[in-house]
């Protein structure tokens, strides 16, 4: 068997013969490939078909029965049977399924791990959330749209895959921190789905939190969340501004330590000294607390290229590395950068002691 044929998976008996191309051809197929374009076509799609599956009644057949089967999920969830068999055909091209008679698609653990947490936040968040913004670059670059009047990123799926990662890879991180301090009471600053403060008041009986957040939809919803976890009592949820806090002063006077996580980049859309305003005002109005600031880290190389990308087209402030943070947080005047805490794993993330 020639090369050829083993490549096309022709039977022997049938002969393939090469034709020759001109040199311009040859040419271009090695430019494809010295761009790696079929991975990153490729990877569209993969990524488009995972986010396609989570937010559908599949994943839930795949997590319940460990398997789905094409015709009676299509018929079960009234979705279109083509279109349902095609995801999962193409998702067992990747090693995602892997399909067995009648039209059964079981995950596979490279399956398993794409829709664990972490790995599907990111999705949520990036494909989700941010999608609008990248699929519309084109005519935000041109000014034929303008984002937050023209396009939009999906707040929901923003709020919803960051917290699926960082309650999945980092946040075991600052509960070490903020236990060393024995702090009892926490405040969350832009608390949004109250995942933090809810698992806080979970894992001690003298633990509670005030969740700070500026969405009255999404405070409201913590609360019955809360309420659900049985804490309730002990944690409790309130429309402010995470910049602003004398607005909400008085609710959180008994508080012991400050904690945030990817918001305080946000004001660096404002300037550096905006971000020095805010944290030396919070050193006025609660004196003697600590800070616990956690904030995502961007270091401009291709891994985290994508999300430099998405802060440019939502006209976000953008983040820093720890270096980065370290020369901005030492020139506040009132409060003080005291250490900064690095998760073993060294990703997602960094968090900053301010004592206030």
């Amino acid at each position: 068997m020639s090369d050829s044929q083993r490549r096309l998976g022709i039977p022997v008996p049938v002969p393939v013969e090469p034709i020759a191309v001109d040199a311009q051809s040859h040419a271009n197929v090695r430019d494809m490939m010295a761009a790696d374009t079929f991975n990153i076509v490729n990877g569209f799609a993969v990524a488009q078909a995972i986010f396609t599956f989570s937010c559908s009644p599949l994943i839930e057949d795949a997590e319940r029965d460990g398997f789905v089967r094409a015709e009676e999920a299509a018929r079960a969830h009234e979705l279109d049977h083509r279109h349902t068999l095609g995801l999962l055909r193409f998702m067992a091209t990747q090693d995602l399924l892997k399909e067995e008679q009648g039209e059964t698609f079981w995950l596979t653990p490279r399956g398993r791990a794409a829709l664990s947490p972490a790995a599907l936040g990111w999705l949520r968040m990036f494909v989700g959330g941010y999608g609008p913004l990248m699929v519309n670059a084109h005519d935000l670059l041109t000014r034929k749209r303008v984002y937050d009047r023209d396009v939009h990123r999906d707040p929901y799926f923003v709020a919803t895959g960051s917290s699926m990662v960082t309650n999945a890879v980092c946040d075991e991180a600052p509960y070490r921190v903020i236990e060393r301090y024995r702090a009892r009471t926490v405040a969350d600053l832009g608390c949004g789905a109250g995942r933090f403060l809810i698992e806080w008041a979970r894992r001690h009986p003298e633990h509670r939190g005030v969740g700070v957040d500026l969405a009255p939809e999404a405070v409201e919803v913590c609360g019955q969340r809360a309420g659900e976890a049985g804490v309730s009592d002990r944690v409790r949820f309130v429309v402010g501004d995470g910049f602003d806090l004398s607005g909400v002063q008085r609710e959180c006077s008994d508080v012991d330590l400050f904690y945030s996580f990817a918001m305080e980049h946000e004001v660096l859309r404002s300037g550096e000294q905006a971000v020095l305003d805010h944290i030396d005002q919070m050193s006025v109005l609660f004196p003697g607390k600590r800070y616990l600031m956690g904030e995502p880290m961007l270091h401009m190389t291709q891994q985290d290229g994508k999300f430099y990308w998405i802060h440019v087209l939502s006209h976000q402030g953008l983040p820093r590395n720890i270096p980065g943070w370290c020369d901005l947080l030492v020139r506040l005047k009132k409060a003080k950068l005291e250490r900064v805490y690095v998760p073993e794993h060294q990703k997602i993330g960094a968090y900053f002691d301010i004592q206030l």
